[in-house]
């Protein structure tokens, strides 16, 4: 059986009508409860969606509408945070949509992470092994990054079987004026059934 692991897909194509696409599968820990996408922290990220974690009360997927921007998180690899100062990385993703960046504090409170940021100016990626904070600026075109981090060639196999597909995709237009998100990188030709739905977003 495949070992499960969350996985970001995320395309920029500058001058286009939605210039940023970007489609996440949380498969990993699927057993630890969660609320489907809603404005969850109005005091303290007023205006920020995402699905809310039950257990630790942050989120994997965060979108800032009026911002428009959107952050996701992935679990990293590497040495773990202290058990007794370890916090949970789900508020990275409420913090660095608003921010457009990580927090600039004490990172070694967090396991290691992937943290990727769209906006209609570009992708940032940030890598955090326990030890240090790295980031990568993908240019334009379609990306993949999983637990392991930013798969770029063909080392991994269900990295670049996704890359190309979704690179093969039509784009949809701007909500109200195209099809919506799962007839393109959705439910359609993208992913297998076994895959599940995604939680897919759209940068404007």
């Amino acid at each position: 059986m495949a070992r499960a692991l969350c996985t970001v897909i995320v395309s920029l194509e500058p001058g286009a009508p939605v210039p940023v696409l970007l489609a996440g599968v949380r498969d990993e820990f699927a057993e630890r409860p969660w609320e489907g996408p809603g404005e969850h922290w109005p005091r303290s990220h007023p205006g920020v969606l995402g699905g809310r974690d039950l257990q630790a009360g942050g989120t994997w997927l965060a979108v800032h509408p009026a911002a428009r921007r959107v952050a996701a998180l992935l679990n990293g690899r590497g040495v773990l945070a202290a058990q007794e100062r370890r916090r949970s990385r789900g508020d990275l993703p409420l913090r660095a949509v608003e921010l457009g960046e990580p927090p600039d504090e004490d990172l070694t409170r967090y396991d290691p992470f992937h943290l990727v940021v769209a906006d209609a100016g570009g992708v940032r990626l940030w890598h955090w092994d326990g030890v240090r904070l790295t980031d990568d600026k993908p240019a334009p075109g379609t990306h993949v990054i999983v637990n392991s981090g930013w798969e770029q060639g063909g080392e991994n196999a269900r990295a670049a079987y996704f890359r190309d597909r979704f690179a093969a995709a039509p784009r949809p237009g701007p909500i109200g004026g195209g099809e919506d998100p799962p007839a393109y990188w959705g439910s359609g030709p993208c992913w297998p059934p076994a895959t599940g739905s995604p939680r897919a977003t759209r940068g404007r």
